[in-house]
């Protein structure tokens, strides 16, 4: 029996394994390794790259787009504030409301 597992990696956009930090305001970058694990519970040593795939492509662009138009915005404004900056602004509001829509799941 194989079972297949997903490891994820968020250091917001997919990216390729190794790929390079580009520029001092560069997006969070997300890679992704997908492994196979044999009936002992071992993992195999061949691994696939999720977002090293050119599928992903268009969802890279969309992400570098989004960011080229928060940059627009300047280094004042919500993309740039923090947590304690944005409590005086109503958004943290907003998203404790937002909280009560969602249900956490339990496992199993």
């Amino acid at each position: 029996m194989k079972v297949t597992i997903s490891v994820i990696k968020a250091d917001v956009g997919p990216v390729a394994i190794n790929t390079a930090v580009a520029g001092p305001y560069c997006l969070p970058l997300i890679s992704c390794l997908a492994f196979s694990m044999d009936a002992e519970g071992r993992f195999t040593t061949e691994y696939l790259d999720v977002f090293g795939n050119v599928a992903w492509e268009a969802t890279r662009l969309k992400v570098q787009r989004k960011a080229d138009e928060w940059r627009r915005q300047g280094f004042v404004g919500p993309t740039m504030a923090s947590h304690a900056e944005l409590a005086y602004t109503g958004i943290m509001d907003a998203l404790a409301a937002l909280d009560l829509e969602f249900v956490s799941r339990k496992e199993g």
